[in-house]
């Protein structure tokens, strides 16, 4: 501790630190009508149907639910193709554990679906499903558990088809409406840095952007744990963090 400074805007500005001016303007995007009523029952799944595997599962474990839905909440706003992914990926967990179940009742033992270090909370949802910890299944309510995978089997698939309808008749506003920008600010032959959490978002302003064509006229890089590169000309060059920078 003797060795880390932790500086405030305001004590750095007392140092003599000449911050430069923020130009910032909020947009505010109206959904339609469908993707409202869409994450309402989004909503209504996060807050009672998702997650009641675990709870079964785990009855004892300490580990915060709550918390994870709201990380899930987070992911699932993004962007309406980050939601379809993050629900693609829970229903394949669901489906894991359905068939894990089927086994263990042929006296084999179902995956740990909760084992994941913290700063895997934002994938426990879809990733995680190659565990290698077992748990014993002879103290879990079976029936308990058959209600639950099938409540959220059941709840699941129609939100999904939902929400590719919806990506279908292009209605993800806010992915259009930030390569939109983007263009605005390209024409005035601005730099654009368009970040997300989520890499399925950034997944969702790549297609976009070259939907418009974008990626004719304009060479761009990409960052994400997976890739890093220029693209320039549809010809990929691989780069380090701090050559894109």
């Amino acid at each position: 501790h003797l060795l880390t400074v932790r500086n405030t805007r305001r004590s750095l500005s007392d140092m003599g630190y000449k911050f430069p001016k923020r130009n910032l303007t909020p947009v505010s995007i109206g959904d339609s009508m469908e993707v409202e009523l869409f994450y309402e029952k989004l909503n209504q799944y996060l807050s009672y149907q998702c997650f009641s595997i675990e709870e079964v599962l785990f009855p004892n474990r300490k580990i915060s639910i709550g918390f994870v839905r709201v990380s899930y909440q987070q992911r699932v706003a993004s962007s309406l193709f980050s939601c379809k992914r993050s629900l693609e990926r829970r229903l394949e967990k669901v489906n894991y554990i359905k068939n894990s179940l089927k086994q263990y009742l042929k006296n084999l033992s179902i995956i740990n679906p909760w084992n994941a270090d913290d700063d895997d909370l934002d994938e426990m949802l879809g990733d995680g499903i190659d565990d290698t910890t077992s748990i014993n299944l002879s103290n879990i309510d079976i029936k308990a558990l058959r209600q639950a995978i099938a409540l959220e089997s059941t709840t699941l698939t129609p939100l999904i088809k939902s929400v590719s309808a919806l990506l279908d008749e292009s209605k993800d506003l806010k992915i259009k409406e930030s390569i939109k920008l983007a263009k605005q600010c390209l024409n005035n032959r601005d730099k654009v840095l368009l970040f997300s959490r989520y890499t399925d978002t950034i997944e969702a302003l790549l297609n976009e952007f070259r939907i418009e064509g974008l990626h004719r006229f304009y060479s761009y890089g990409i960052y994400t744990g997976n890739q890093s590169c220029i693209v320039n000309n549809g010809d990929e060059t691989k780069k380090k963090k701090n050559d894109l920078k």
